[in-house]
């Protein structure tokens, strides 16, 4: 009975609608420099495809996702470029979002365009009674090491705020905060709220093409 059916679509129909042809990320460093292509895994085969975004899964962090999957010679170009944990975040948010085939997803970002649309945070400051100030910065700013070094201490002192203060702070910041004698949850509500500032500071990576 089921032959008599008339088709919804013919295989030479789908492929034409969809085709196989592959959907590279492409980062555009400008000048003489040349791009980093973040290869489709998903124009592989299933096993392939799973493989590759199991190890980026796996990852500890962006930048390591990244070197899971770009290709050797292209993941040594972005690691000279120095750029921010924040950066690194937004750019592998952006490829990811292309390859995996979500909706207005952009195919490309110039290294201009990811500078001015990750621009440094205004800090999370909080000033007292008797005009002194407390600056939380963002660690997002500094190196993915640096990134990776605090969060390691964030884990392993996850019950001890004063720790993580200490290592977040400078030391005239965190003077002037253990003035403030703040009990332990007032300070790991501190915490909650300076995490949660940076956060929405991320926003969300750019779609369409950037030029």
């Amino acid at each position: 009975m089921t032959d008599s059916l008339k088709p919804t679509i013919t295989v030479e129909q789908f492929l034409a609608k969809h085709g196989s042809e592959e959907r590279p990320f492409v980062f555009k460093l400008g000048g003489n420099r040349g791009n980093i292509v973040f290869p489709d895994y998903n124009a592989g085969s299933v096993d392939e495809a799973r493989q590759t975004e199991h190890r980026i899964q796996r990852a500890i962090d962006p930048m390591d996702a990244m070197k899971e999957w770009l290709p050797a010679e292209d993941y040594a170009k972005l690691e000279k470029l120095d750029l921010n944990a924040r950066k690194i975040e937004s750019l592998f948010a952006m490829a990811h979002a292309y390859v995996n085939g979500e909706k207005r997803a952009r195919s490309q970002i110039t290294r201009n365009a990811l500078d001015a649309e990750c621009p440094d945070p205004t800090p999370f400051s909080m000033i007292s009674g008797d005009g002194k100030r407390i600056i939380f910065p963002d660690f997002a700013t500094q190196s993915v090491e640096a990134v990776r070094e605090f969060y390691e201490t964030l884990r392993i002192h996850q019950n001890a705020p004063e720790i993580i203060l200490r290592t977040w702070l400078d030391e005239k910041s965190y003077e002037n905060l253990m003035a403030l004698d703040l009990n332990a949850r007032q300070l790991s509500n501190l915490c909650n709220d300076v995490v949660e500032h940076y956060m929405a500071a991320k926003g969300t990576p750019g779609e369409s093409n950037a030029s």
